[in-house]
């Protein structure tokens, strides 16, 4: 998954893989004029393509030039190409959609970049956000964390002080409202034992941690609502699965999914999970280009790894 370019940002460049058609490994000698080479993008869902017209740069370090291609390097780079975004392209946020195809013998190329907004400034809404963006990468690790129970939970339970444990069931008891002379007294002959066991009882009702997960209601991010809402937007519509028996190659896939259309996914991007079954895939994506609702089959460009039954993935 590529970093954000922040929204309004000039001069920027990306690098990019460009493929044999027929055999998946990194394709050398393109130039900016090679015949039939041409670069489309569009901006958002609605976008209309237009051409980004190649220009030459005289190596990969060189001053940027909207429309710049060059090659990075033949030898220990093979595949890899810079390309100079125009300011254009990159001056709101959303999901900047790139298409580079038409050499001889490369695989089409499709690329989506990211936009988000610069989180130092304000907001077309009139408030000031700040923090960071966070990428999906961060989005999935946080969800990995949200469903695991950590030995620092353990341990956290393990240090609580008397102090803390007498904290914990005197707020306990006034949000029963039985803060009685009884009540109090009976607390302070416990034991620490049995206070500490009262507390686990007490913190485990609200953070369900016995059953090995940790449960979280985000309502606010630095005090605005919009933005949990956004989070939680974003993560209603990352789909995950695994690859079944059936077709599969590095370049298409049965699934898991129950999908409700053909080429309902058409467009959006297969991560691999960290810890997949096939470690050449792990953290590898693509761009999905065909999407069937017979065995959820999946085609994309090549992977360097075909798939087997079982690799987990989500797909953004």
């Amino acid at each position: 998954m590529r970093s954000p370019i922040v929204a309004g940002s000039t001069d920027q460049s990306i690098d990019i893989f460009i493929p044999v058609s027929t055999s998946g490994d990194g394709l050398t000698g393109l130039a900016f004029d090679t015949s039939g080479l041409t670069c489309y993008y569009r901006i958002g869902p609605t976008g209309t393509p237009t051409q980004l017209p190649l220009v030459t740069l005289a190596n990969a370090q060189a001053a940027h030039a909207d429309g710049g291609f060059v090659e990075i390097d033949a030898t220990n780079m093979k595949g890899g190409y810079r390309l100079d975004l125009s300011d254009a392209m990159v001056s709101s946020a959303g999901i900047l959609k790139i298409w580079i195809q038409g050499a001889a013998g490369m695989y089409p190329v499709p690329i989506e970049q990211p936009v988000g907004f610069n989180v130092q400034n304000t907001d077309k809404a009139g408030y000031s956000i700040s923090g960071t963006i966070q990428t999906l990468d961060v989005l999935n690790t946080a969800q990995d964390v949200g469903h695991a129970q950590t030995q620092a939970d353990i341990d956290a339970l393990n240090d609580i002080s008397p102090a803390e444990v007498n904290a914990e069931c005197d707020t306990a008891i006034a949000d029963a409202s039985l803060a009685t002379e009884a009540n109090i007294t009976a607390l302070n002959n416990l034991s620490q034992a049995e206070a500490q066991t009262a507390a686990e009882t007490a913190i485990d009702g609200k953070f369900n941690l016995s059953a090995g997960v940790v449960d979280a209601d985000l309502k606010k991010v630095n005090g605005q609502t919009q933005e949990a809402d956004s989070i939680q937007k974003s993560l209603a519509v990352i789909a995950k699965g695994t690859a079944i028996a059936g077709s599969l190659s590095t370049t298409e896939m049965t699934t898991d999914l129950s999908l409700s259309a053909d080429g309902q996914l058409n467009g959006r991007t297969l991560i691999f999970t960290s810890n997949t079954t096939t470690a050449a895939l792990r953290k590898q994506a693509t761009s999905i280009t065909s999407s069937l609702i017979v065995n959820g089959k999946l085609t994309f460009p090549a992977l360097t790894n075909a798939p087997q039954a079982g690799d987990t993935w989500i797909i953004v």
